[in-house]
């Protein structure tokens, strides 16, 4: 399988950006399953820094579009056609591709058209993975009325992976106001919920070599954002301190600095207690081994979809004190006993009263609910439905009838004679151009690279999967 990827990423660095690390997990974890046999095209715009994040693993191709990257709003609904078109499209492309997997919810319908071959039915598969947490009302995301309508038209055209109940249930209360009886019910078909998971082993390996801090320690970690609260977490760990416990406090963030939107405020805070430390510039598993190695974690973020963050905090066993929330009761369960009411301060600092306090108790809960987690969030599992999704839609594809097979056949035959067992598909399409009376390969009854990699496929050659361009050998029947 060859699968054109196009994430949205928000920090420069992508290194330091969560979306970016889980686009290189998903990667990774589809390449174990496929066994190699896989090839990705990740297309990313210029203006980014650590693109080796990508280019370091096997079967990927970096592929930058000639644009310069946009602020997060904006790349979500943008890609490059000039880019997109001459390398992927399905009649005129340098590269043949069977699906395309994409976080940019609002450019995939101009992306199939841009992709389509109209000697075919369909375009090339898109297969949407939506990790942006939002909602009408509460989420931090910037979303309007026009957004709304152009993601559920994309829902209803494209299968769709979410990753929470909560939003998949928005998501459809969404697309009433927009969509007909008939396009509602393919979308309720379309999307599909499956936690994404995280990296179950290396937090375990992790905790192996963490050692737990000397003095009580209060931890938090995040972007600081409204919608997370960090002010209200901290100031909460600010009156433990004040009301005579003896408690360091560590606060991480993947943010060069305070974002100036709440830098007084953090800073006021900061003076008032000097047992706090600010560490910026966190890397996950920095992140991780910062929450390990501390005593308690108390979360008050508002709205949240899947979050991985808290998945892995919750992964390490130590107790984490969370608001009650939808985002929360489906992810911890609405019986979960470190839950508080979002808008007490007074509740919250019951709780971490009560686990300083009784802390052998809290610490049991903490790993039980590490073990309940981890059996439910592996991200392999959501490889697992990723990988089955990916090749359902590529089979569905590839039960069209091949534009070209029946009328080429003898051609294509004789340029198999010409070139053996092993070519590459540029040398398939260089030979091919010598049988041909017309050179031009772009006319309508002419074919395309998909089409010839296709008809190899299926006429006794496999795809090897060694580089961007396709290379194939002969398949040696079983005596």
């Amino acid at each position: 399988m060859r699968v054109l990827v196009v994430p949205l990423c928000g920090m420069k660095n992508l290194k330091e950006d969560s979306s970016a690390l889980m686009w290189r997990a998903i990667l990774e974890n589809l390449t174990k399953l496929a066994d190699g046999k896989i090839w990705f095209y990740v297309m990313l715009p210029r203006g980014y820094e650590g693109y080796e994040l990508f280019t370091d693993l096997s079967n990927v191709s970096l592929i930058l579009e000639e644009r310069q990257r946009k602020g997060y709003l904006v790349e979500s609904d943008v890609v490059d056609y000039g880019t997109l078109i001459p390398l992927f499209n399905q009649k005129e492309g340098v590269y043949p591709i069977d699906v395309v997997l994409t976080s940019k919810i609002g450019a995939a319908l101009n992306m199939a058209r841009a992709l389509r071959d109209l000697r075919y039915g369909s375009s090339i598969p898109i297969v949407l993975l939506e990790d942006r947490a939002w909602s009408r009302k509460e989420t931090h995301q910037i979303v309007d009325e026009h957004e709304f309508m152009v993601r559920s038209a994309a829902y209803s055209f494209f299968k769709t992976l979410v990753l929470t109940h909560l939003e998949k249930d928005e998501i459809v209360d969404v697309a009433q106001i927009y969509l007909s009886d008939s396009a509602l019910k393919r979308l309720k078909e379309n999307v599909i919920v499956k936690p994404l998971g995280v990296d179950v082993d290396e937090i375990n390996s992790l905790l192996g070599s963490v050692k737990k801090f000397e003095k009580f320690t209060c931890f938090w970690g995040g972007r600081m954002s409204a919608q997370k609260r960090p002010s209200f977490v901290i100031q909460q760990y600010s009156w433990m301190f004040e009301s005579g416990r003896d408690v360091d406090v560590l606060i991480t963030t993947p943010h060069p600095c305070i974002p100036p939107k709440m830098g007084d405020e953090i800073k006021e805070l900061m003076k008032r207690f000097k047992g706090m430390r600010v560490e910026f510039g966190v890397s996950s598993r920095k992140f991780l081994e910062c929450c390990a190695a501390s005593h308690v974690w108390l979360s008050a973020s508002l709205h949240e979809g899947y979050t991985v963050g808290h998945v892995q905090m919750a992964c390490t066993g130590v107790p984490g004190i969370v608001p009650r929330r939808p985002w929360s009761e489906e992810l911890f369960g609405k019986g979960y006993k470190l839950m508080y009411d979002a808008g007490s301060k007074v509740q919250a600092a019951g709780l971490l009263r009560w686990v300083y306090d009784n802390y052998d108790e809290a610490k049991s809960i903490g790993e039980e609910t590490a073990e309940r987690m981890k059996a439910a969030n592996s991200e392999m599992v959501f490889a697992d439905k990723l990988m089955s999704v990916l090749k359902a839609e590529v089979e569905k594809k590839n039960e069209e009838k091949l534009a070209v097979g029946e009328s080429m056949r003898f051609t294509f035959e004789a340029v198999c004679d010409k070139l053996k067992d092993d070519f590459s598909l540029f040398d398939f399409m260089n030979v091919l151009k010598d049988f041909l009376i017309d050179k031009s390969l772009n006319q309508i009854d002419k074919p395309s690279v998909w089409d010839v990699r296709r008809w190899l496929l299926e006429n006794g050659y496999e795809d090897v999967y060694k580089s961007e361009v396709p290379y194939f050998k002969k398949v040696v029947a079983d005596e």
